[in-house]
């Protein structure tokens, strides 16, 4: 008898065990692997992964199928416990089982790494015939939101082996991406018809998961160019899909658009309460990390209609959030909108105490755009209490890092905070040489369109998730999101030019103040030298020592090397 396996008897399918949980330590960090079986009717084989490899997949999938199985929550304190790690090894087996019952998650790339399928050909003949995507059409699905890179023309091409494959999936997911595309290149005609075409391909299929995303990114087409009552109808319809497939976050995230839109159009107490819509939402789908989030939002919202106290209670909730959720970026976003906070109702010494919290954690993570603003922020604080020169401090540095960063928006301010500082202390000269700098800047700027095109890139990555994070998107961002002033970006367009045009106003205005300084400052030295040569000796004498006594001092020029200036 030769032992043989009898293709045409066995059965086909694939299953995934966790056979075995093992504890590493005492040496290193205690933590603990999950010992796997892969089996199918061919062979059977053996991995292992840690519950963070889990999370990735996690992650992974969600960017691929937004309703995706839950992951079970990681656990901080008593994680190494027998009793637990038994526990967590059932809810890890029934997390990878019910990813196995879903065709669209089990024949996913990010399912598919996480099983490291490659060069094991049956597993990969198995998973492929279990997936209707790739039964009939390109491969595995693609993400509602690719990396950025793209071209149009690649776009194209996708789109037409998925019509020459009949793929009517595939085929909405990538003119949902090209509809993004066009959005951002300012496309607005075919940015909206490749939304209707994705839309349609999604409702011949029946895809309730397909019809959520395009209503949703269509929500963020019209928005982009302020049609926000189109808009508001495309987010109320996303939200009737989210709640008839029970997709809490997507629900969430609904109300979060809706009260941005809201906001941007000035209905500021319907913004809140759609915010609080969502921070419900948020928290009853146990994602700490988006209801921290959106509690920043609702606290900006909350500073911008002056109801300081109550904003003040918000960012500190979402403080807490972020720190469960050990988010350092938006910790310190949350910190510095605090300090903005405190700072706008005459605490400074509370307020220079965040801005310093702030500055530490973005210094600490490498955030060198939040460090800049924090700096920024300073000095404001530092010049209403009074310490100019610690504000002049601050302020240098931060157009510093602004020139290192090509932050022009940035250097804007730093000059025309310096610039008040200077006409404070009767220094018109210096100011006058910081404002015309200031405005230079301002009208070199091609500022709002490009300004406005970041800000709806950014609402369309709170909707559609990137595939991958990347450090200097979420630094980009982060110019720190600020309740009022100088990093906040509004998605509506004609509120940008406005608010942009006024800053250039404010900014001639002070440019006037302080010519106008400068002249009587001039016209009080010339009254002054006249009144000498008219005098005899012993009045010259005597006008000569009032005059030293009374005449402004003027610092003569010098070069600043962090700016480049010479003042």
């Amino acid at each position: 008898h030769v032992p043989s396996l009898d293709s045409n008897s066995c059965k086909p399918g694939i299953r995934v065990m966790i056979a075995k949980a093992e504890t590493h330590g005492p040496k290193t960090t205690p933590y603990t692997t999950y010992i796997m079986h892969i089996k199918t009717a061919f062979s059977v084989r053996s991995i292992s992964r840690r519950y963070s490899d889990f999370k990735d997949l996690d992650e992974n999938l969600r960017m691929v199928r937004r309703t995706a199985p839950g992951l079970p929550r990681k656990k901080t304190f008593g994680k190494m416990s027998p009793k637990f790690i038994t526990e967590r090894k059932k809810q890890l087996q029934a997390y990878v089982t019910e990813i196995l019952m879903d065709p669209d998650c089990a024949n996913s790339e990010p399912f598919r790494a996480f099983l490291g399928t490659r060069g094991h050909h049956i597993e990969e003949e198995i998973l492929s015939r279990n997936g209707p995507a790739s039964e009939k059409g390109v491969g595995p699905f693609v993400p509602w939101q690719l990396q950025s890179g793209h071209t149009e023309e690649a776009f194209r091409q996708v789109v037409q082996q998925c019509q020459e494959a009949r793929d009517k999936r595939q085929e909405a997911r990538v003119l949902n991406q090209l509809a993004i595309y066009l959005c951002n290149e300012g496309e607005r005609t075919r940015a909206l018809q490749a939304m209707r075409e994705a839309y349609a391909c999604c409702r011949q299929v029946q895809d309730q998961d397909g019809l959520l995303a395009c209503a949703q990114t269509w929500a963020c087409v019209h928005t982009r160019f302020g049609e926000t009552k189109v808009a508001e109808e495309r987010i109320r319809e996303a939200m009737s899909i989210a709640a008839s497939l029970d997709d809490t976050t997507s629900e969430a995230n609904c109300h979060r658009l809706l009260s941005v839109i809201k906001s941007s159009t000035g209905h500021k107490k319907e913004a809140a309460k759609e915010a609080l819509h969502a921070i419900e939402k948020f928290v009853e789908g146990k994602d700490l990390g988006s209801a921290a989030t959106t509690q920043h939002m609702l606290g900006s919202i909350l500073y911008g209609c002056g109801e300081v106290r109550q904003a003040v209670q918000v960012l500190e909730c979402s403080m807490l959030f972020r720190r469960q959720a050990r988010d350092k970026l938006g910790l310190a976003e949350t910190l510095c909108a605090l300090g903005q906070a405190f700072a706008d109702i005459g605490y400074q010494l509370h307020a220079m105490d965040y801005f310093d919290q702030a500055l530490a954690l973005s210094q600490e993570i490498g955030d060198r755009q939040g460090e800049a603003i924090c700096l920024r922020h300073l000095g404001k604080v530092h010049h209403m209490h009074g310490d100019h020169h610690e504000a002049i401090s601050a302020f240098d540095k931060s157009a510093a890092l602004s020139v290192r960063l090509d932050d022009t928006e940035g250097q804007t301010f730093c000059h025309e905070g310096i610039a008040d500082v200077h006409l404070d202390l009767g220094d018109a000269r210096l100011s006058i040489v910081h404002l015309e700098e200031a405005l230079q800047i301002c009208k070199s700027i091609t500022g709002p369109e490009t300004i406005s095109k970041e800000a709806n890139e950014d609402d369309l990555k709170s909707v559609h998730p990137p595939e991958t994070d990347i450090p200097e998107d979420a630094a980009a961002k982060g110019k720190t999101s600020e309740p009022t002033g100088e990093a906040t970006h509004d998605i509506n367009m004609p509120n940008l030019d406005q608010k942009w045009t006024q800053h250039t106003k404010r900014i001639e205005d002070k440019l006037v103040k302080a010519r106008s300084l400068m002249e009587q400052t001039l016209a009080a030295h010339d009254d002054l030298d006249r009144t000498v040569r008219k005098g005899g000796a012993g009045q010259e004498a005597t006008a000569t020592e009032t005059g030293s006594a009374t005449r402004p001092h003027i610092p003569p020029c010098r070069f600043d090397s962090c700016t480049g200036l010479h003042r």
